[in-house]
């Protein structure tokens, strides 16, 4: 039934022809790329509380769609089914296992959250539809299953729920926050150990490896490296600086400009050197640790104290 219904897809994106089907490949990528990013932009110059909120539930929802996807370990459509011709565009960015859908499951986990705390009606339905565009497109472009977006929702909205209950617990409460920190460390460290130690699968088609376990690593690693660096990088933030996004528009852009450079920076030295140096995965798994950190706890941590050291003091006008 599931490939009836790719194929059903397939069969309008062939129609509509190939101009269409790279436009529904960029937007898809963009709206999940724009979905993880806009919550760290929103940290920085908009609202504290709301970006700590939306990067928390990506942090979980990251970590469980690795999980479930090293543990079920489903190939991609075009493997079960030859039939089925996926969009070369698409094809390129679609690496490891199928289920659930990683698009999917960060645009339902970041979207659904938006929903939730959104006031104005146009929101929510903005919200609604990038969901639903989301789901669709992984189905319009084949290189997700129905039950693949379907469980990535279901995910999504778990993560949210987590996401919450967190939240509420370690509120105003330190010594609550520290245990619960300690806690997730010591499940992250636990996933990068079944990451790295788990068997998977080394199945071959025309003497090629469908899916290099090294690919596995690496995607888990760099979930885990996120999910450590935002849960940590909240702590750290509220227990060491507790910033404030005030200050008047020119300011705001010039912070997320300077901002944006470091992330930058940082990105670049991942990607370069780190791998020179160490495993692809161990390389992975620092680089989304040494961002995460970087945006929620050390350029806070920057701006503010030069915030500080720069503001004009009342007795100083004497």
């Amino acid at each position: 039934m599931d490939i009836e219904i790719l194929l059903w897809f397939q069969n309008i994106r062939m129609a509509l022809g190939p101009i269409v089907e790279m436009v529904v490949s960029f937007l898809s990528d963009a709206v999940c790329y724009g979905a993880v990013i806009i919550p760290f932009i929103i940290y920085w110059i908009k609202d504290k509380k709301f970006g700590a909120y939306l990067v928390s539930i990506y942090a979980f929802s990251s970590l469980f769609n690795q999980f479930i996807k090293a543990t079920f370990t489903i190939h991609r459509p075009w493997i079960r089914d030859t039939r089925i011709q996926t969009s070369e565009y698409a094809k390129r960015g679609a690496t490891g296992y199928s289920f659930p859908s990683t698009h999917t499951q960060t645009n339902m986990a970041i979207d659904g959250g938006a929903y939730i705390i959104s006031k104005k009606n146009s929101e929510k339905i903005i919200h609604v539809l990038l969901i639903i565009f989301m789901a669709l497109s992984r189905l319009f472009v084949g290189v997700h299953t129905p039950q693949d977006v379907i469980v990535a929702i279901l995910i999504g909205g778990i993560s949210i729920l987590v996401t919450k209950v967190y939240l509420q617990a370690i509120e105003n409460d330190t010594k609550r926050d520290t245990y619960l920190m300690i806690l997730f460390f010591v499940i992250a460290i636990l996933c990068t150990l079944y990451a790295e130690l788990k068997a998977y699968p080394m199945n071959y088609a025309n003497g090629e490896l469908l899916v290099d376990p090294i690919t596995m690593k690496k995607d888990s690693l760099r979930s885990i490296g996120a999910f450590i660096g935002i849960l940590f990088g909240i702590y750290l933030e509220k227990k060491y600086v507790n910033f404030s996004v005030d200050g008047t528009r020119k300011e705001k852009i010039l912070r997320l400009v300077i901002g944006l450079l470091g992330v930058g920076v940082l990105f670049a030295f991942s990607r370069i050197l780190l791998p020179k140096v160490c495993a692809v995965e161990i390389a992975r798994f620092i680089e989304t640790f040494l961002l995460t950190i970087y945006v929620l706890f050390l350029y806070p941590y920057i701006f503010t104290k030069y915030k500080e050291r720069n503001q004009v003091k009342p007795n100083s006008l004497k």
